[in-house]
């Protein structure tokens, strides 16, 4: 049985009432929609951290009522949601099918996915052409995988480096936003321990990236004992054909990409229920992005 992590000091379930549906004229229409997935059990609440890793367990977040999203102001949607292929997709997401999810989800909002952006590989460097400019990656060796794998191109690449690559679409295509999507692992920041990032998005500038490299199961298969978990690797995938993975990465690149985009609209962590909305630090708490 997994043992029970506290939650980080401070954190309070966030309670769903009047104060969070908001004074607004659209209240009624809100209560609707929350009396629904409430009567049909549609999202469970958020459970107990169960590592020390779980975002619950590290991060500082509080509830936002629809109050505070209004509050906090609201770019008017003025051009297409733009996906950005990083590199080659291989092993990745049918992008026809993630392109017809996130057409449905931002319902009446146009998308339109890019031609691939081509990797620049060389024993110095890895750069991404995009226009007429490369843009040099910064990376590090992923310290959780096995120690032969780095130069089997094993690498972790800084998020930044590719929103570089993401701010300068968002200027060519004059988009709302601009999704970039990649196989490379990535990590956050240099001065932070986190093992790796999924997800990262920079609300200022419009723009994220994800990446779908850690749904694949070599990457279980790769990492140290230390790093193993086997609750994570059977939520991985890796006795799945390539048809069944395909639509395992597709299934959770939409997820990803809904979390990101939602993001750029001003939505923070949900402190509710179970939904895609919470943060995530491990694949076990992925799984709880419904």
């Amino acid at each position: 049985m997994s043992e029970t992590i506290a939650f980080r000091p401070g954190f309070v379930h966030g309670i769903v009432n009047d104060a969070t549906i908001g004074s607004s004229t659209v209240r009624d229409e809100l209560q609707e929609y929350f009396d629904v997935a409430a009567t049909a059990s549609l999202y469970a609440p958020i459970p107990a951290p169960t590592s020390i890793d779980d975002w619950l367990a590290k991060e500082d977040v509080s509830e936002q009522t629809f109050d505070d999203w209004q509050d906090d102001g609201f770019k008017p949607i003025t051009g297409p949601v733009v996906v950005l292929p990083i590199g080659p997709m291989n092993g990745g997401p049918d992008l026809a099918i993630m392109k017809k999810y996130v057409t449905a989800f931002f319902l009446g909002v146009d998308v339109v996915v890019l031609d691939e952006a081509k990797i620049r590989s060389s024993i110095y460097k890895t750069s991404i052409k995009y226009g007429d400019q490369d843009y040099v990656l910064r990376q590090r060796k992923g310290h959780a995988y096995t120690a032969n794998k780095y130069e089997d191109g094993f690498h972790q690449y800084l998020a930044d480096s590719l929103l570089r690559i993401c701010i300068q679409c968002l200027r060519d295509t004059k988009a709302f936003c601009v999704v970039g999507i990649t196989m490379l692992d990535l990590y956050s920041s240099e001065d932070d321990d986190e093992e790796f990032t999924m997800g990262l998005a920079d609300p200022d500038n419009f723009v994220t990236i994800c990446s779908f490299a850690r749904y694949l199961p070599k990457f279980q298969l790769n990492l140290k004992p230390k790093y193993r978990n086997e609750e994570e690797d059977k939520d991985n995938g890796k006795d799945l054909t390539a048809s069944q993975l395909t639509k395992l990465v597709t299934l959770r690149g939409v997820v990803t990409m809904t979390h990101e985009i939602l993001h750029l609209f001003g939505v923070r962590h949900c402190v509710y229920n179970s939904c895609m909305m919470q943060g995530r630090y491990t694949m076990i708490t992925f799984a709880r992005r419904d």
